[in-house]
């Protein structure tokens, strides 16, 4: 199966694109280690398969409205 089809197929199925399925399923595990374990923002988007601080941020916030750095301060929804 071409990526393209395989594409085309999981979001048939799921309504997400694989990426966009990928990023949903990491960012409650970003959150939650930012909340609980009040890592750094750049550990969380490590744990998370982000190659870096910045890529992770801009889908953290996209994803939770509110910036990781909120979220391990205390001020997260």
């Amino acid at each position: 199966m071409s990526r393209s089809a395989f594409s085309d197929r999981f979001k048939q199925l799921s309504g997400l694109a694989p990426m966009e399925y990928c990023t949903r399923w990491r960012m409650p595990q970003g959150y939650r280690s930012l909340a609980d374990e009040g890592i750094s923002v750049l550990e969380a988007a490590l744990r998370c398969g982000y190659e870096g601080e910045l890529s992770f941020s801009r889908a953290f916030k996209r994803v939770n409205g509110v910036n990781p750095s909120a979220v391990r301060r205390g001020g997260g929804s």
